[in-house]
C-alpha cells in the first residue's frame, strides 16, 4: 500500500463554534498540511448527522463521555513515528504566526490515533487497488474502534477472508481498511474505515452484525462527508 500512517481522529464543537472550525479546517489547516509535509497526501473529514448520533455503540473501555461530531483522517506515506512529529512541528509553526487560536477555542479532539495500515481491501467489482481506498466516491464513513481477541490471530484472518466479502456482498461496503493502533489493554487494538454506499446507519447495521461479537468494541458510529461551504447539522 501507498499509505505508512494515518492520523485519525473525531472532533468536538461547542454550539457556536462549528462555522469557523469549519472554514479554518478546509481553508487553512487542510492546505498547511498537505503542502508542507512532504509524505502526507490525502486528508478528509466527515460529520456525524444528529439521528446518527442514537445508533452510535459504546464499549465500557470507551473513555469519552462526548465522542463529538467530526472525523478527520489525515493520510501519509512516513511510518506513525514521523507522521506525529511533523505535525506537531507545523501546529508550532502555524501558532507562532497566529494561525492556530481555533484549537481549544472552537474545538476539541476526545480521541486521536497515529496509526500503521496493515490491510486494505476494495470490493472486487470495482477493480480497483488497495491504494484507491481514500479516493473512492462514497456515501459515508463507519468507523470502528476495538481490539482483537487472544487467538493467535484467528478472528483477524476470519475478518479479512470471510467477513470482508460477506460486507462487500452486501453492497453497502465499498473498500474498508484496517488500521493497528495501541491498546491500553495490551490487546492489539484496531481501527476499521468502512467506506460505504447508501445510508450509512444502514451499512453501520450490517457491519455490526457481519462483524459479531468476538472483537471488544469500543466504539462504532458513521458518518457522511462534510465540506465547508455546506451547513453544519449543529449549528
Amino acid at each position: 500500500m501507498k499509505v505508512s500512517s494515518v492520523f485519525v481522529g473525531v472532533i468536538h464543537c461547542p454550539a457556536g463554534r462549528h462555522r469557523t472550525f469549519l472554514e479554518w479546517h478546509d481553508l487553512d489547516h487542510r492546505p498547511a498540511n498537505l503542502g508542507e509535509i512532504p509524505h502526507m497526501f490525502h486528508s478528509a473529514r466527515w460529520i456525524a448527522p444528529p439521528e446518527s448520533l442514537a445508533s452510535r455503540e459504546v464499549g465500557a473501555e470507551w473513555p469519552l463521555e462526548d465522542s463529538g461530531q467530526y472525523l478527520l483522517t489525515y493520510w501519509s506515506t512516513a511510518s506513525p513515528q514521523q507522521l506525529k512529529p511533523d505535525m506537531f512541528l507545523l501546529r508550532d509553526r502555524l501558532a507562532a504566526l497566529g494561525r492556530c487560536q481555533p484549537m481549544k477555542r472552537d474545538f476539541t479532539i476526545p480521541w486521536r490515533e497515529y496509526a500503521h495500515p496493515v490491510r486494505a481491501y476494495v470490493a472486487p467489482r470495482l477493480g480497483f487497488s488497495p491504494d484507491a481506498v481514500p479516493f473512492l466516491p462514497h456515501d459515508g464513513v463507519v468507523l470502528t474502534v476495538g481490539r482483537e481477541p487472544d487467538d493467535g490471530g484467528t478472528w483477524a484472518a476470519e475478518y479479512d477472508r470471510e467477513i470482508l466479502p460477506g460486507l462487500f456482498a452486501s453492497g453497502s461496503v465499498i473498500a474498508a481498511i484496517t488500521l493497528m493502533t495501541t491498546a491500553s489493554t495490551g490487546q492489539p487494538g484496531f481501527v476499521h474505515l468502512n467506506y460505504v454506499r447508501g445510508t450509512p446507519t444502514d451499512a453501520q447495521e450490517i457491519i455490526r452484525a457481519g462483524v459479531g461479537a468476538k472483537p471488544a468494541i469500543d466504539f462504532r458510529a458513521s458518518y457522511v462527508p462534510q465540506h465547508w461551504s455546506e451547513p453544519s447539522y449543529y449549528e
